[in-house]
């Protein structure tokens, strides 16, 4: 943790991945998704003005959509003022973000005022179309005080994130979900692209594991 917030938080770069999709649309042949996740904004973690160093390296990249995949801000007060950096990065689309867990810690109702505020779309196991793009997102779930994701919950956040589908759809399904535990309950649900954050890099993984088991 001392490292993170002491090092490696000032080492801000811009990753560029090329993902191949069969059978994609010619009209999204070269999307351009930006994305931030886990940025845990707070006045001993991450600082604002390092978020604001790595948006200007974002607002260079011409993106068609930015989307933030949870644990964003850790305190109330800066959560709104977060957002709205976010939204400054320049898009051709828009800007989306979905639930991490804590989001559910800080309190839902703090997070969706902030995001009634801010030109930020929450999505909560819901879709959006965009074009040829569905831009779908699931939550958090957990059960009781545990704060572990229930995986037996994910299949009906994923049912009811994609219930605006509909079957003959000519579009392709992007799918945010802040946990990549989901990535285990795709199967047949035609997702072309899962965007997740949660693990911070992977900085204990083992393998194809990890070390400790993330919560």
């Amino acid at each position: 943790a001392t490292y993170g917030a002491l090092v490696e938080s000032r080492r801000v770069v811009v990753r560029h991945l090329r993902v191949a999709i069969p059978g994609l649309p010619p009209a999204l042949a070269g999307f351009r998704i930006g994305q931030v996740t886990d940025i845990h904004i707070a006045r001993d973690l991450t600082q604002l003005h390092h978020l604001e160093k790595a948006l200007r390296l974002l607002a260079d990249q011409r993106l068609d959509i930015l989307v933030a995949t949870g644990d964003l801000c850790d305190e109330p007060k800066l959560y709104l003022t977060m957002l709205r950096l976010l939204s400054q990065v320049p898009t051709r689309l828009g800007h989306f973000g979905s639930i991490g867990n804590h989001e559910l810690f800080m309190g839902m109702d703090i997070v969706r005022r902030a995001y009634d505020r801010a030109p930020v779309q929450l999505l909560e196991e819901e879709s959006v179309r965009l074009g040829a793009l569905r831009l779908a997102a699931v939550g958090y779930p957990i059960r009781g005080r545990s704060p572990r994701l229930s995986l037996p919950d994910v299949p009906a956040q994923l049912d009811a994130a994609l219930s605006e589908r509909s079957a003959g759809e000519p579009t392709t399904t992007v799918l945010l979900a802040h946990h990549p535990h989901v990535f285990t309950q795709l199967a047949g649900r035609k997702i072309a692209l899962t965007l997740a954050g949660h693990t911070h890099g992977g900085q204990l993984g083992l393998g194809q594991g990890s070390a400790i088991e993330s919560l």
